[in-house]
């Protein structure tokens, strides 16, 4: 019961394991099916000497334990790397499959596990069948066997030992006795011995070799399935690792002998990096294209504006030149930074080119003026740019939360690296640029921009002498956004990148599973008269006594 659980399991437990150091949080679980134990550490823990001294503890706590609870005690060490999957889907298995666990651990599980960078594949819903012994309580009590009697029987006579070896001749010969099972004839055929003489096993129970009662099943449009769940190897790449599973499933589906299996993916890591880092890519290309723009419209000049423009991928490219000899990968989070940085890297850029175009128009030497403006301004820039540095490096030393700190790391490090390149590049390249690029001629400013200036400068003519009024429109416009914020749409649970719905059904006590298999089809066939319509890829039903789920893709 949950209370002897308890006291015989949990609580011993609790005082072997409470004096680990480290020990942030220690949580117990007692039920019928035994006792589950979480155990949550601090960041500053070494986690292979908690995880050696857990097990030292359980090992000599065992003979304290109930007996048979002593050997089916598990330690698992949870590694957020190699413990998630990088790829989930579903294989829907033809009915003329007879054995679809061995069918799928041959044909599928070894091929897959075999592909570097993948650690290990599972399967739910299909079973391994097992040999089976069925007692019936009234043929032991009418021959006088306790069902306790009946399984040191079973011990006894199914065991592997070794013993020892024989020299002879010069030579070791080793012994070693064998008394496994053979056939589940050989298996019904044992004697039990009791007091009135020794009965055989079928005659109390029945042997079956079949796989377990599933307590819950599942379907893929409509056809018998079985998840699959791929895990990578530590330090593996997932977008590599993806993408050669993906290509072994295809050529499993077209293989003659397993044409009877389809493959549904579901989630797919790899696929969803390799989206994100091209809409990244594709975000970076837009943004430098309407900077180059928005510089173009003021400056009125392909030359500078080209010049200005090219500090963008030359300050991307110190950055990643940056992140490759510090061993870092270019990946959503390091990229995401880069973004950032993307979008600040012109400021120096444009200080440094107008102040030149400045005093180009004002009638100096190019030379003379590209020397003047960026020394004019060099510091104001400098100043500048240190400032925004300085408020990302907290981001580096951030301490508390490792994971938090690893994350912002990796976007502060690319943007203060990106806007140093940006300073260098607004220093150094610039002026030489516009000296040697930026042409012999100073075209006058568009009527466009000196109206805007007037406009500008009367504006902040009037602020300064109204400055309530100024304040109170401020606060009006502020206020005008609770509007559309209230009324955006917006979600409270995110779930990653699966593109999914689902529909649970649950039922009464007094319902069975074909009842709810029943009531399951209908809603599938409903769903795929209308696939076209709702644009469904597929849809996956599990279910169980009293409960069922369809999930649409």
């Amino acid at each position: 019961t949950p209370q002897e659980a308890e006291q015989q399991i949990a609580r011993p437990l609790e005082e072997a394991l409470r004096t680990i150091k480290g020990v942030r949080r220690f949580q117990t679980y007692s039920g019928r099916w035994g006792v589950g134990a979480p155990l949550e550490f601090g960041q500053e823990v070494d986690m292979d000497l908690v995880y050696n001294q857990v097990i030292d503890r359980v090992e000599r706590l065992k003979p304290r334990l109930p007996e048979p609870c002593r050997d089916r005690v598990y330690v698992r060490k949870y590694n957020e790397e190699t413990d998630q999957e990088v790829m989930w889907g579903g294989v829907a298995i033809d009915s003329s499959i007879i054995d679809a666990y061995r069918f799928l651990d041959a044909h599928v599980r070894r091929p897959l596990e075999r592909i570097d960078g993948v650690a290990k594949v599972d399967f739910w819903g299909v079973y391994e069948k097992e040999l089976m012994i069925e007692v019936d309580q009234g043929r032991l009590q009418t021959r006088g066997i306790s069902t306790y009697e009946l399984v040191g029987a079973l011990q006894q006579d199914n065991f592997a030992l070794s013993g020892g070896h024989v020299s002879e001749g010069g030579r070791k010969f080793y012994v070693r006795s064998l008394a496994r099972y053979r056939s589940v004839e050989e298996l019904k055929n044992i004697p039990i011995r009791t007091p009135n003489g020794d009965v055989r096993l079928r005659e109390v129970a029945d042997v079956v070799y079949d796989a377990p009662l599933r307590w819950w099943r599942q379907r893929i449009d409509g056809h018998p399935a079985a998840s699959l769940e791929v895990k990578r190897e530590s330090g593996a790449n997932i977008v590599s690792v993806c993408r050669r599973v993906s290509e072994e499933l295809a050529r499993i589906e077209a293989d003659p002998v397993t044409s009877g299996l389809r493959f549904n993916v579901f989630f797919n890591q790899g696929k969803y990096i390799e989206e994100s880092i091209h809409n990244l890519r594709n975000t970076a290309l837009w943004g430098g294209l309407f900077a180059a723009l928005v510089l173009l419209f003021y400056l009125r000049t392909f030359r500078m504006t080209a010049i200005i423009t090219l500090s963008i991928p030359l300050c991307v490219m110190i950055t990643i030149t940056a992140l490759y000899f510090m061993d870092w990968s270019l990946n959503i989070v390091t990229m995401t930074g880069l973004m950032v940085g993307v979008g600040m890297v012109v400021d120096n850029a444009i200080v440094i080119l107008e102040n030149i175009f400045r005093m180009r128009s004002r009638g100096d030497d190019p030379r003379q003026a590209s020397i003047g403006g960026a020394s004019e301004v060099a510091l104001a820039i400098t100043m500048a740019t240190l400032t925004t540095v300085v408020v990302f490096l907290p981001l580096i030393f951030m301490g508390g939360d490792a994971w938090l700190t690893f994350q912002l790391s990796r976007v502060g490090v690319p943007v203060i690296i990106a806007l140093l390149g940006s300073l260098f590049m607004a220093l150094i390249f610039i002026p030489v640029a516009a000296h040697r690029l930026g042409g012999r001629r100073a075209r006058r400013e568009p009527k466009s921009i000196g109206a805007m200036r007037k406009v500008y400068g009367r504006s902040l003519a009037w602020t300064m002498s109204h400055r309530r009024d100024a304040l109170l429109i401020i606060a009006a416009l502020f206020a005008t956004i609770l509007y559309p914020y209230e009324r955006t749409k917006m979600t409270d649970r995110v779930r990653g990148n699966i593109n999914d719905l689902r529909i649970r059904l649950h039922a009464p006590a007094n319902f069975t599973s074909e009842d709810i298999s029943q009531i399951l089809t209908e809603l599938e066939s409903y769903l795929q008269s209308r696939k076209g319509v709702y644009g469904i890829r597929t849809a996956r039903a599990s279910y169980r006594k009293t409960f069922g789920q369809i999930q649409v893709f």
